[in-house]
This record gives structure tokens, sequence and C-alpha cells, in this order.
């Protein structure tokens, strides 16, 4: 954080903890040249709260790349590897990629995460609830339990902030009360944007 300030908002949103090893490379041309640095970061077991999405993150591991010329940051995440704790006891594993860049002309973030059999229970609708991946009341209408992959892109430009939900439903059900009875072995892909939750070919 004393090399890229920056980055202390991604910082306070996740709270890590755990054990990392750092490697850093740091460098001048000249005695008036910009400081020019590169650090690799080796995450071996980290533990986190996201803020923006506040399900416990456990043994998370890999690396994350971070190069900086004077005022120009950019930070590569290169395949982060983990596992969401669920309130059920059960766990989801994740990945993510992508990129963070930080410079004069402004901060532009574009990060990716997989999860794969992520289970649907109360605890995370109320997290997407919380987060504003969707509006309050809408799990309550669905009520769905199963497991579900969710592919979820976060990009950020300066203090604009979008997300955008992409959830892969594999054999879900469904108790709303819209339905005459339980809808089961559901399958098909909802989408989330701005708060805003379309079905695509939801079949059961």
């Amino acid at each position: 954080l004393v090399l890229a300030p920056q980055l202390e908002k991604v910082w306070l949103d996740l709270v890590p903890q755990g054990n990392a090893a750092a490697t850093l490379n740091v460098r001048r041309a000249e005695a008036d040249a910009p400081l020019v640095y590169d650090l690799v970061i080796a995450l071996q077991d980290v533990h986190a709260m996201p803020r923006s999405f506040p399900m416990p993150v456990t043994h998370a591991h890999g690396d994350i790349f971070v190069h900086g010329r004077g005022q120009h940051v950019e930070v590569n995440v290169d395949a982060l590897r983990g596992s969401l704790q669920e309130a059920t006891g059960g766990k989801a594993n994740f990945a993510v990629v992508g990129t963070i860049r930080s410079d004069a002309a402004g901060y532009l973030e574009d990060l990716t995460a997989v999860v794969r059999d992520m289970e649907l229970d109360a605890e995370l609708g109320r997290t997407l609830e919380a987060s504003g991946a969707v509006g309050r009341g809408t799990w309550d209408v669905l009520r769905p339990s199963g497991k579900v992959d969710l592919i979820c892109r976060q990009e950020t430009e300066d203090a604009r902030e979008t997300r955008h939900y992409s959830v892969l439903l594999r054999g879900v059900k469904s108790e709303a009360e819209m339905l005459p009875r339980t809808a089961t072995e559901i399958t098909g892909e909802l989408l989330v944007e701005d708060g805003v939750l379309r079905f695509d070919d939801l079949r059961a």
C-alpha cells in the first residue's frame, strides 16, 4: 500500500489474513526518473471477508503481480483460487482473474470470479440482496434451492462500479408462490445486472 496507495480500497474491502510470500524489485534509472518496481505476491493460505460480498473466503492461493512506474500501477490477478464457506457448512470453489490499473487518468478495475457448486439457501439470498445484486424480496419470491455455478464480473471506472452476474442453474428447485406446484430440475441461466434479474431459456 505504500507503493500503491490507490489499491487501499481493494485491501479494505477484502480484509485479508493468512500467509503469503513476496518478491520485490525496485529500480530507478536516474535520480530524477520515476521509481519503477515489480512486486510478486504468492498467496499460500489466505482468509478474507469481502465487504462487497460478505461470505467467508478460505484457503485462497495464487499469484498477484504488481507493476508500478511513478503514479502508474497495474495489478494482474492470475487465477486466484480458494473456497467460499457456506452457512450450511459446505464450501464452493472459486477462481478469480483480472486486472486493476491506476494512473493520473483514473482508476480501472476489471475482475471476473467463477464459483462452482454454490448452494442456494436463504443466507446466500440475504447476501445477494445486501450486496445490491438483486432487489430486496427477490429471494422470498423465487424460493430456490439446489446448486448453481456463478460467474461475476466487476468493472469499476473511477467512482462508477457495475457488477454482472450469470447464474447457471443445474437441477434447481423452486417453491415460488406464483407456481401451481414446486418446480424441479430447473435448468437455464439467470442474468443479473444493476439489480435487475432476467431469465434466459429457463426450463423445468
